[in-house]
């Protein structure tokens, strides 16, 4: 479902050292920044995104 594009959250994860909740998610794959989260209709963080696969 994901796997596209998880390689590129890895690598803005690992350049940036950014965190998990740093990144949001919109529609459920598009990768924007978290600062981004509040014009991005239907975005979250991406821990939130983990979160809701984990709950699945």
């Amino acid at each position: 479902m994901m796997e596209w594009w998880i390689k590129d959250v890895y690598c803005l994860i690992l350049k940036h050292k950014w965190k998990a909740s740093d990144i949001a998610v919109r529609n459920g794959s598009h990768i924007i920044l978290a600062e981004l989260i509040n014009i991005a209709p239907g975005a979250i963080t991406l821990q939130e995104y983990i979160n809701g696969l984990q709950n699945e």
